[in-house]
């Protein structure tokens, strides 16, 4: 059984060390191969991965670096180079906490055939405040699967460091997708066509919030108007097939706006509202 991890690297050099060493403890008897698609860093990133010390059983595959690709068509080329069963993505600024996080995650894929994509829970640390934040879990059980109609209405990945894809399923993606603003949540969404998505129970990875994340570097109110520009691409591309639970989003979306953009004044406990809806702000927009 063989597993390709994606690195999706862009100006991380101060984070990438981490996430190597998270990829380097993975324990289990899987083929790996770490595909890294670095999108031209003008910092020393791409410098730092090639001189890692990697263990003998996995394997570097370093795509070409001409010009600066942009995210999304840079996921592509990398989609497109995995020659594994699985794959596995880490983003250069996030990292794995668990040993045996990949090996957990392939072997539900092979226990449920109909299961196109696993997500594990993650931990959200922020570096502006160093404070972690986990999602509460509601259910007891070690894993959930999602609907496309309840990704629509909700976001329930997040974090494209958490997921593991079936390879003979991204296949399927066509690749005007790829024109899109697409991350783990559209992703999610066109790979519900074929199959379940399940979201695993156990937090084995984190997702850093920081000043040059590719989302965290937006403010509150520029990622409510992202998210709502997103919304109508993702809706459009579907064909409206979720075109209630994309409205009930929206709807939540326009809700947190006014409450955390344009609060209410003279209203008791105003400001520990604000704090609350501040500090969820991640759920919604995620």
């Amino acid at each position: 059984m063989k597993v390709s991890i994606i690195l999706i690297t862009y100006n991380q050099s101060g984070f990438i060390e981490q996430s190597l060493d998270s990829i380097a403890m993975q324990m289990g008897d899987m083929e790996l191969e770490i595909i890294v698609a670095d999108d031209c860093s003008a910092d020393n990133t791409f410098d730092l991965i090639q001189s890692y010390p990697l263990p003998a059983r996995f394997k570097f595959i370093l795509l070409p670096r001409h010009s600066n690709l942009g995210f999304v068509k840079n996921y592509q080329r990398a989609f497109a180079a995995c020659t594994g069963d699985y794959i596995a993505v880490m983003e250069g600024d996030d990292y794995w906490t668990d040993p045996r996080r990949l090996k957990k995650h392939v072997d539900f894929l092979a226990k449920h055939p109909l299961c196109v994509l696993t997500m594990n829970r993650y931990m959200m640390r922020n570096e502006f405040s160093n404070r972690y934040i986990v999602e509460e879990w509601a259910s007891t059980a070690a894993f959930e699967f999602v609907t496309g109609a309840e990704m629509a209405f909700e976001n329930r990945l997040g974090n494209m460091s958490a997921c593991v894809f079936r390879k003979s399923e991204t296949e399927k993606l066509k690749p005007d997708l790829f024109d899109l603003p697409v991350a783990d949540w559209m992703f999610g969404m066109v790979l519900c066509e074929y199959g379940n998505i399940a979201i695993l129970n156990e937090v084995m990875s984190v997702y850093r919030i920081h000043k040059s994340g590719q989302w965290s570097r937006l403010n509150v109110q520029e990622q409510l108007k992202k998210m709502n520009e997103l919304i109508d691409q993702y809706d459009q591309y579907l064909e409206y097939e979720y075109h209630h639970e994309f409205s009930l989003h929206k709807k939540r979306i326009n809700k947190v706006e006014e409450n955390v953009i344009h609060p209410r004044k003279n209203l008791p406990g105003q400001a520990n509202i604000f704090g609350r809806i501040k500090n969820k702000i991640y759920k919604f927009t995620l």
